[in-house]
């Protein structure tokens, strides 16, 4: 049973679990559940708090601080909140140890989760049996790239020639596996690869493409048949039994040319099957109603080779699945392998080694051992926020540590059950459930961001179908009655309500149907219809608030107009919010996109590290790319144009940039640059100019901070700069593209970067494209249906039995194909 939360009175020991939606207070929560530790005399460094990113992390940390401080003050009667003050009233007496806390909150253990366990793997090296002074690798591409290259010297180059006809993968491929491996560390595979019968399929090939020799005889027989017969086989077939869309006779020529190339290369099977089946069993399933099936020679002959073809075509598809698969099973026992080697020989590690050797060296002693009662006696409660982005090995650390047999420390996990689902993000529902079956349960019903209006709109909408019926995961039986629902909540927030003439409902839910296209059910075919649709309301709204018709109203009827940066479109994918965009800019409305990519994969990036390149060594050599960067756009013909006198003064200024660096540094360089070829004039008259002057602005941001932290030079801010480019790309936040402009306008952006973000007017134009069934990949995929905590990896086709799951999952894809425009129309 759900209880809700009250943080008037004292926490409870044991497991909790906070299930909380956007804006109903869960940092807030935090910061007052930890002052009631802080009251209870325990001290700031015996009070863990764990989330999952260095932002987070640092947000948490000054919301404590802060509360802290404002309980002090309260305290003393200079400040008042109710909350606090009742908080205060159940210690009488020991306000004193808020001084004492805010003097000590240095020593606050406020960390990331990979935080948390590095602390403790350094701290308890006995106990943990860790190697001392093991070097923490933050950028892993060198160790992916030295595991990918083994492998693919190893057994790719070594692939027999008949294997390597089959062999589709890419070195991407592995890459992409051995990151996969690397964020998600419990994985594992499930279904092994039977070499047995792959042996056996492969023989049969080899014995089949001997008889392919025999096809030649075959083949010629056509082509004279074809040769000697044309006419009347054309006759045949265009007599009016068969389906005319299907054996137009202005295909004939076109067929017949496709047939005799084939019958004479027989190089390509899928080709050759297809004009094969054209000329042979097509033609009796192409039938017009109550017609014969028109027969001749020919469409024996291609009948027969055909199913000849079959055989080699279909066992060769079959084939490349299983070598494809092969190489994926035996590569994923490989990075495990070769991953102990470098740790061992390098004595280092990456950030996922930090959770698993964590979680090994407390799966390697009792509960009461040595590690287990060093971390108890160190922490006496732990919080944990975004509990819905653990992953199973994360939780069972947590649960070993704080929960089970651990009564006399408090543990409280906080989260929303609706963002469990976030695979992309390492969440991970089964762990999510586990938590719910383990603890109790508390809950909080107020949000605090949104309009009444809106809470109320979108508590119809959901449980308009029931609680327990609006997402794939209920609680059943089996999972002793824990799910995810539904919890609606009440509205506490003052903000600003939208009023629109003769159409101010919050939410809005908009179907459109019999829409104009060749391909109705095509989202390709449709989504230019929603870019208008979208951009009409967008623009027909600003011109209402322009005539007072449409506006934000306050809580003391005070009117405010409506502004293009009110407006926020949600998006899946740039490629849909660049097209939105450009449609915007042709209506003359301002739109950015936000944070539309990484900072290191633009052109800029590029063109910057050839300047400092250039600066470097000044030569030829290097000014050539310089020259063609979209610095200066030169060509190879106005290269060749260029004088000697021309190229001796840029080599000067080159050598004075390099003369002058150690007094000059890295921004006023760059900037002295800009300024001397009017690189800010001509790019931002250009095309999406702003985009990338502020990439550039950014970027020499960028450099001057790694100047001054880390000293080196040019030299060093060049391998700085490559690195960033050539390896995988880092997700802090100063590294993403920042807004180009800070005019007011749209913002644009994708689904998965709007967490936490808000926005007074939201349109979801899209949300309709996306199903809701699961997707294999092409050879094996990662499974969510597991049994206990272990991540599956599953061969192709191997599905899953849970039909209650999918029934409810094929519901919502119906909802997906219906729902043609959705706005939301306030958050």
């Amino acid at each position: 049973m759900t209880t809700l939360l009250d943080l008037a009175e004292r926490p409870r020991l044991g497991s909790n679990l906070i299930e909380a939606s956007a804006g109903t207070g869960k940092t807030y929560s935090i910061s007052n559940l930890y002052l009631h530790y802080v009251l209870q005399g325990k001290s700031v460094s015996e009070i863990l708090v764990v989330t999952f990113t260095e932002l987070a992390t640092k947000e948490l940390k000054d919301r404590i601080r802060l509360n802290l401080s404002l309980a002090l003050q309260v305290s003393k009667g200079i400040s008042e909140d109710s909350l606090i003050k009742t908080i205060l009233s159940l210690y009488p007496g020991k306000a004193v140890c808020l001084k004492s806390a805010l003097l000590n909150f240095d020593q606050a253990a406020i960390f990331t989760i990979h935080g948390f366990c590095q602390r403790l793997l350094t701290e308890s090296a006995f106990e943990s049996g860790r190697l001392f002074d093991v070097e923490l690798v933050k950028d892993s591409t060198p160790i992916i790239d030295e595991i990918v290259n083994d492998y693919w010297r190893s057994k790719v180059f070594t692939l027999s020639e008949l294997e390597n006809s089959f062999y589709k993968l890419k070195r991407e491929d592995f890459v992409s596996l051995c990151k996969t491996v690397f964020n998600h560390p419990d994985i594992q595979v499930t279904e092994s690869f039977h070499s047995d019968d792959y042996e056996e399929k492969l023989k049969k090939y080899a014995q089949l493409k001997i008889l392919q020799k025999e096809w030649r005889n075959s083949a010629l027989k056509i082509l004279e048949i074809m040769k000697n017969e044309e006419k009347a086989i054309q006759s045949i077939l265009h007599d009016g039994s068969l389906k005319a869309n299907i054996y137009k006779p202005a295909d004939w020529s076109k067929k017949v040319i496709i047939l005799k190339d084939q019958l004479d290369k027989l190089n390509s099977l899928e080709e050759l099957n297809l004009i094969l089946d054209y000329f042979g069993p097509k033609i009796k399933t192409s039938l017009k109603k109550g017609k014969v099936a028109p027969s001749h020679q020919v469409f024996d002959e291609c009948e027969s080779l055909k199913e000849r073809v079959d055989e080699l075509f279909l066992l060769g598809e079959e084939l490349g699945k299983l070598i494809n698969l092969r190489m994926k099973v035996n590569f994923f026992t490989w990075i495990s392998e070769k991953m102990e080697e470098i740790r061992s020989r390098n004595n280092m590690m990456i950030f996922s080694d930090l959770i698993t050797d964590l979680h090994t060296a407390l799966k390697s002693e009792a509960h009461d051992g040595p590690l287990h009662l060093k971390v108890r006696d160190k922490f006496k409660v732990a919080l944990v926020d975004e509990f819905q982005d653990t992953d199973p090995i994360q939780y069972e650390i947590f649960n070993t540590l704080f929960g089970e047999t651990n009564q006399e420390a408090s543990f409280f996990m906080i989260g929303d059950p609706k963002q469990s689902i976030y695979s992309f993000r390492g969440a991970d529902i089964f762990s999510y459930l586990e938590a719910k079956k383990d603890s109790k349960e508390f809950t909080l019903n107020a949000n605090y961001r949104s309009e009444e209006r809106m809470v109320k709109a979108i508590n119809e909408f959901f449980l308009s179908k029931g609680a327990e019926d609006c997402f794939a995961y209920a609680p059943r039986e089996e999972t002793e009655g824990k799910g995810i629902v539904f919890e609606d909540v009440l509205s506490k927030g003052e903000v600003r309500q939208l009023t629109v003439k003769n159409n101010s409902e919050p939410l809005q839910l908009r179907w459109y149907e019999n829409i104009e296209s060749t391909k109705s059910e095509s989202f390709s075919n449709t989504s230019h219809f929603f870019d208008q649709v979208v951009c009409s309301d967008i623009v027909d709204l600003l011109n209402q608030s322009e005539l007072g018709e449409a506006y934000f109203l306050k809580g003391d009827y005070k009117k405010s107009s409506i502004k293009p940066g009110d407006i926020a479109i949600l998006v899946n994918t740039h490629k849909e919010a660049f097209r939105i965009k450009k449609l915007l800019t042709k209506h003359h409305v301002a739109s950015v996109v936000y944070k539309s990519g990484h900072l290191f994969e633009t052109q800029e990036a590029k063109d910057l590290l050839r300047l400092l390149i250039a600066i470097e060594d000044p030569n030829d050599r290097t000014m050539i790319p310089l020259l063609l960067s979209t610095f200066f756009k030169e060509t190879a013909v106005s290269l060749s144009e260029r004088n000697d006198r021309d190229k001796y003064h840029f080599l000067l200024e080159l050598i004075d940039y390099q003369n002058n660096w150690s007094r000059r540094g890295v921004y006023r360089t760059i900037q002295k640059f800009i300024e001397n070829h009017q690189y800010g004039v001509s790019i931002l008259s250009q095309k999406n100019g702003e985009r990338h002057y502020s990439n550039m602005m950014q970027l020499c941001d960028i450099l001057h901070v790694n100047e001054l932290e880390e000293g080196g030079g040019l030299v060093k801010l060049i391998d700085f700069l490559s690195k960033k480019i050539h390896t995988e790309r880092d997700e802090e936040e100063l590294y993403l593209q920042q807004l180009e402009t800070d005019v007011d306008a749209v913002q644009i952006l994708t689904v998965h970067s709007s967490k936490g973000l808000e926005f007074p007017i939201v349109f979801c134009p899209y949300l309709f494209s996306r199903s809701f069934v699961e997707r294999n990949s092409k050879d094996f995929y990662f499974s969510d249906i597991k049994e206990g905590q272990t991540r599956k990896l599953y061969e192709i086709n191997h599905g899953t039995d849970d039909s209650e799951r999918h029934s409810r999952l094929k519901r919502r894809e119906v909802l997906g194909e219906q729902l043609r425009l959705c706005y939301v129309a306030l958050t």
